[in-house]
């Protein structure tokens, strides 16, 4: 992943915003291990084995739930079921997910602030124990920066490729609230990493091109990425290398962002949230948004620095009552009312004559202006 020129955020800020637990929405099932039958499962070419209960993997995975059916069951408990294809690393991260709702593929990218600042204080430590005055020499700070650059990409990269890997196997298997744990996961890490001034690697792009399907959301979204963060100047020659058919793709959202890139017509890939996720109803889609604007108000809390940081969080966390509202009460119009003359209190007397004549409409005024001159 090639840095840019400007600073990543302050550790200060990057611990701050790793004490505050992003918000989660609740399982559609739960499992309460009524049914304590295990299976064996060997995963990766090396046949690692994981003991794993039934009921899990059944209510989360759609590939295990039609394969472990009563009619062939016992074979397969009998003899176990062996997952070539996929990494200990990947089943290992699925089944923390499966059993805790929890998931991480590698250590939060960007979110090291705790470890720099504990090498600062024992670096600061070390050497104020040194009574002589020691200038530190520019190549040895230079190889220093270097070192915890080269740290941390590993880190990134760790991040970007389990994920992918991830994603890969919940497709594979049929995990959609897997997939859309992943996808919001990688939408958080891709706005933070453009926040910090990184842009996507070529590599991550050919992974995500050769593993996943032609309708993933999540290639969808890595190609939109790069596109809309291609670097001439850093990528050179990268394009050369990619398929026909990812490079047709990536050149026709280059075109498209080169020609409307000062109208605003197209728009980052991670400004439109829920374009990634396949929500089943409208539902999901507003409690999902909702769920990204109060992210957001937490992060701009975070970025101001305010130390109610984290009581804005709890309460924005609180899941209001719904308002039982009656509705509005619109009484009826008034229906016209005849016109009715002034009241007869005794001091105009009307005779039978003049009461029986029809009345003419208007006030005296009109009825003046009327008389021809």
């Amino acid at each position: 992943m090639p840095p840019a020129s400007q600073d990543r955020p302050s550790n200060a800020k990057a611990t701050m915003a790793s004490t505050l637990p992003a918000p989660k929405q609740k399982r559609s099932q739960l499992f309460d291990f009524s049914d304590t039958r295990t299976i064996m499962i060997k995963v990766g070419p090396d046949g690692h084995a994981f003991c794993v209960h039934i009921e899990p993997l059944c209510l989360h995975i759609e590939y295990f739930n039609i394969a472990l059916n009563p009619s062939f069951a016992a074979k397969v408990y009998k003899g176990g079921m062996v997952l070539k294809d996929t990494t200990p690393e990947t089943f290992q991260r699925v089944l923390r997910w499966v059993y805790a709702d929890k998931y991480e593929p590698a250590p939060a990218p960007l979110d090291n602030g705790n470890e720099d600042d504990e090498k600062e204080k024992d670096r600061e430590t070390k050497y104020e124990k040194i009574d002589t005055l020691v200038e530190m020499d520019s190549s040895d700070q230079q190889s220093d920066s270097i070192a915890s650059r080269e740290d941390h990409l590993d880190v990134l990269d760790m991040w970007i490729h389990g994920a992918i890997d991830d994603y890969c196997f919940a497709e594979k298997y049929g995990m959609p609230e897997l997939k859309l744990c992943i996808m919001k996961a990688w939408q958080a890490c891709a706005l933070r990493m453009y926040e910090a001034k990184w842009v996507p690697d070529d590599s991550v792009l050919l992974k995500a091109y050769d593993k996943l399907c032609v309708q993933s959301p999540l290639r969808k979204h890595i190609t939109s990425w790069f596109a809309y963060e291609y670097n001439f100047a850093v990528y050179e020659t990268a394009l050369s290398k990619f398929p026909r058919s990812l490079l047709e793709e990536v050149i026709k959202i280059i075109s498209a962002r080169l020609l409307s890139r000062f109208r605003g017509e197209i728009m980052a890939p991670w400004e439109n949230w829920c374009d990634c996720h396949e929500h089943k109803n409208e539902y999901e889609r507003h409690f999902c948004e909702g769920e990204q604007r109060r992210e957001q108000i937490i992060q701009a809390a975070i970025a101001r620095e305010e130390e109610d940081a984290q009581m804005c969080y709890e309460i924005l966390s609180q899941k209001l009552p719904p308002l039982l509202t009656q509705p509005e009460f619109h009484p009826p119009e008034p229906s016209p009312q005849p016109h009715q003359g002034p009241p007869n209190d005794g001091s105009h007397q009307v005779s039978p004559e003049q009461a029986d004549m029809p009345q003419k409409n208007g006030s005296r005024d009109e009825d003046e202006s009327e008389v021809p001159i």
